[in-house]
């Protein structure tokens, strides 16, 4: 049936224009944003500017500031550092080395806190970054990377090594004139991260909003008492020379830390703040949890009750020792875990692997390497959310340091594996003259996801109020039993959380 052609339409009554201003401007709800300044700005210490071990402390206050955002990925720690090594009644010719953790191994801790609230605390410190440096960066990528500046070198024997430290004594082995103690050392200059820190690191992943806070974030880092953590000695390729640890210091002085900041104007703010959801932030970082016990490497069969667990969301453990006794030629950051051949962990009993990582073969301990590997491999995803760099895998050198008896002339061990204690003094590693050493560095690493599907959020195991043990198995015959420290490395995931301005942790 079709309409009729006589059909006709009602007439609409004319109506007002309305006219629209030509300076309208539309901006839709993702539209990007122009910061009004961006500019790296220097925050000086608030309790001096010169400091040595013996205080306690370097202190920086970073006041909020109207609309101001910090990018905490592109902070750097700027220092002037020199050692002040005493010889005391020794009459032996050394020299003076770095260790491989660079101007790192000073910070013995960092804390973090807003408004009464901890938001950082990693302990030990310079033992956590000897670890995660081992697994996640090598001279080639620092060598690359123009604003880091560092008392490290390169391993010049070996291809793609590791980093090391340097020599900051003469070119030439002397003791010092008569009447003096002192070894004159060079003073560098150095540029770094805080390669550890979620909030002022690397592993940053969002910008601080400094501009919502009502308190200042307090940044501190612990200095190190202990100089044999930060430089070392020697005299020739690996020979045993000392230096008076009580009498001996460093320096460190023009200390500044310099964050990178951005900050909008009033109108922009307030579309990044309704983007966001309003008063309230969550955002996810990574931290770090040491754990330390005495061990006596001795013992073929090991159960270690790791402390200071109680976290919610755990990623993977790593796990290194160092020598409990410290001497000025101590390589203090060798890790030597003899006759190691299988590892576990268990969380109230219950084991994480359905199997423990490596072969039950305690006769040849090198059949464990792969599975080793493999597990450090497995954790390298997660793990790297705590780094500025790439990745290394680096078992230390290439007599590795669980497996070689720690003797030069005798590189191959009997069937009762490794006999020699570790004591990790500079005579027990091959090195060469002048140049700092690379020690034996054996660690280990569990995962302990819940999931391992790398396209969805990477969630780690619930560790409050449960008992965490490591299972560790040896085949050696050393008498001595000297402690070792174990020191377990927990990769924990946190969550920051601004609420009525004031920054918290949930972890």
């Amino acid at each position: 049936m079709s309409a009729s052609s006589s059909t006709e339409y009602p007439i609409l009554e004319a109506t007002d224009s309305i006219s629209v201003n030509s300076q309208t401007e539309y901006q839709p709800a993702n539209q990007q944003v122009t910061p009004l300044a961006s500019s790296s700005v220097k925050y000086n210490p608030v309790n001096g500017g010169k400091f040595t071990k013996k205080s306690d402390f370097i202190s920086f206050q970073i006041r909020p500031q109207r609309n101001t955002y910090i990018d905490g990925s592109k902070t750097v720690l700027n220092l002037k550092f020199k050692a002040l090594p005493d010889v005391g009644s020794s009459t032996t010719a050394m020299g003076i080395y770095s260790t491989r953790c660079g101007v790192q191994s000073v910070i013995s801790q960092l804390v973090v806190t807003n408004s009464g609230n901890t938001l950082e605390f990693v302990n030990g410190y310079n033992r956590a970054y000897a670890i995660v440096s081992n697994m996640y960066a090598s001279s080639e990528q620092f060598a690359s990377a123009p604003s880091v500046r560092d008392i490290t070198g390169d391993f010049s024997s070996e291809v793609h090594g590791r980093v090391t430290g340097v020599k900051m004594s003469p070119a030439t082995d002397a003791v010092p004139p008569t009447g003096t103690t002192k070894i004159e050392c060079k003073e560098y200059e150095c540029s770094v991260p805080i390669s550890l820190s979620a909030l002022f690191g690397g592993s940053s992943k969002k910008c601080i909003p400094i501009g919502k806070l009502n308190e200042p974030i307090d940044i501190k880092l612990y200095l190190t008492s202990n100089v044999n953590n930060v430089y070392m000695s020697k005299t020739g390729p690996n020979a045993i020379a000392n230096y008076d640890m009580d009498e001996s210091d460093y320096q460190i002085t023009d200390v500044s830390l310099e964050c990178h900041q951005v900050r909008f104007t009033d109108s922009v703010d307030d579309i990044v703040s309704a983007a966001s959801g309003g008063k309230s932030l969550t955002w996810d970082c990574d931290q770090l949890s040491s754990c330390f016990n005495n061990i006596n490497p001795t013992l073929q069969q090991d159960q270690i009750l790791l402390s200071n667990t109680q976290f919610n969301n755990v990623k993977s453990i790593m796990n290194g020792t160092y020598y409990s006794q410290q001497v000025g030629n101590t390589c203090t950051y060798a890790s030597l875990q003899p006759g190691l051949y299988l590892y576990n962990a268990s969380v109230d009993g219950q084991y994480l692997m359905a199997r423990d990582v490596g072969t039950n073969n305690p006769t040849s301990l090198h059949n464990s390497d792969a599975l080793f590997a493999a597990n450090l491999l497995s954790i390298t995803r997660n793990a790297c959310d705590l780094w500025e760099s790439g990745n290394q895998l680096s078992n230390g050198t290439i007599d590795g340091g669980r497996h070689q008896p720690y003797d030069e002339a005798n590189k191959y061990f009997p069937i009762t594996g490794p006999s020699q204690a570790p004591s990790c003094t500079a005579g027990n590693f091959n090195g060469v003259d002048n140049q700092a050493m690379d020690a034996d560095y054996l660690y280990t690493g569990l995962s302990t996801l819940l999931s391992k599907d790398m396209s969805r959020e990477l969630k780690g195991r619930d560790f409050k109020g449960k008992q965490v043990v490591m299972h560790l198995r040896r085949n050696n015959a050393i008498t001595d039993t000297t402690p070792q420290i174990y020191h377990s490395l927990l990769h924990v995931g946190c969550k920051m959380i601004l609420e009525d301005g004031m920054l918290r942790r949930e972890c």
